[in-house]
């Protein structure tokens, strides 16, 4: 069983069922890891067990250790909520925003310093906590500041130091399976900091087999060595079901321009369960624009409404559902 979210898996591992079940259901097989499922505190506590290469951090439990640990770091650094994807609980501290709106971010949350540079993903396989195979991305284009991207290059990395990192928590860990990880890449210093470890498969690895990757072989060779990236690198390619979605979630025409403007790349690969050429998206575009104008619309008058659900993830989920099951039968 494989199983792609990050609540279900933290809600396993915290429930009181057998832990050989656990074992069976989860892809981490080392309890002391079970704290970095769906949890930045719990990555944030076993990379500075570990010494990971990894931006310096510290662990805010309440108001007072807050205010004491905040003059620790100087700015700019991150305040990063324990649980919450897309970055909906990620706040930039910097010297002309040096108090950001954090209310609605429960304790604990982390601090963390912020590094400059790219963000890469690392779509990494493990079998019994030891590294089979990887795909190295810059992410290119995202959804939103801190959330998922839409375009990424997949390309061969500077330097190979990551893998150790990788390696240290995967082996701790015991690791079977699919890992997203995440690294800031510092150009100064040519080093990889990890900022992400989530042990779950994402929109990405189904590429493994387009890049040569065998997955079925990974999976069941007794084999343990590393396989070397394939030589197919070095082009940008786009999930086409987030590209449309950003497209939705844009109301200025200007950036929907500049974000089509992306089809002219020669090398750019469209993954949509099947490849398409950029008329076919186009066309999809265009056909879908009312049903996209007409999803916003109501999305916004529901929002709108006096509801009883206070939570703004919640209440953002449910409006999203109602606007998608009415615009679904237009």
């Amino acid at each position: 069983m494989i199983i792609g979210s990050d609540s279900e898996m933290r809600e396993i591992a915290e429930n009181d069922v057998d832990f050989d079940i656990k074992l069976k259901l989860l892809p981490i097989k080392n309890s002391e890891a079970f704290k970095i499922l769906d949890s930045k505190v719990g990555l944030q506590e076993v990379m500075e067990k570990l010494k990971l290469q990894a931006p310096l951090g510290n662990v805010v439990n309440g108001p007072r250790e807050f205010s004491d640990q905040k003059n620790q770091l100087q700015p700019p650094y991150l305040i990063k909520g324990d649980k919450g994807g897309g970055g909906i609980y990620v706040r930039r501290v910097s010297a002309n925003s040096p108090y950001p709106k954090i209310d609605d971010i429960p304790f604990p949350f982390v601090l963390q310093e912020e590094i400059s540079g790219p963000e890469i993903s690392i779509d990494s396989y493990f079998v019994n906590g030891t590294l089979r195979a990887y795909i190295y991305s810059d992410q290119i284009k995202s959804m939103s500041k801190y959330g998922p991207s839409y375009m990424r290059r997949i390309s061969r990395p500077p330097n190979d130091e990551f893998l150790q990192t990788l390696k240290t928590i995967g082996e701790f860990a015991g690791v079977h399976g699919f890992v997203n990880a995440t690294f800031i890449f510092d150009t100064k210093l040519k080093k990889h900091f990890l900022i992400e470890f989530d042990p779950r498969p994402n929109a990405w690895q189904f590429l493994a087999p387009i890049l040569g990757i065998d997955l079925i072989s990974i999976f069941t060779s007794s084999k343990s060595e590393m396989i070397e990236t394939p030589n197919k690198v070095n082009f940008r390619i786009i999930l086409l079901n987030r590209f449309i979605y950003y497209l939705s979630e844009t109301g200025n025409l200007w950036k929907h321009l500049k974000a089509l403007s992306v089809l002219l790349d020669p090398d750019l690969l469209v993954i949509s369960g099947k490849q398409l050429n950029r008329f076919e998206i186009l066309g999809i575009f265009i056909s879908q624009s009312p049903r996209i104008m007409a999803f916003k619309i109501l999305r916004k008058l529901f929002r709108l409404l006096p509801g009883v659900i206070t939570n703004p993830i919640k209440r953002k989920g449910l409006t999203n559902r109602i606007a998608r099951k009415i615009v679904g039968r237009l």
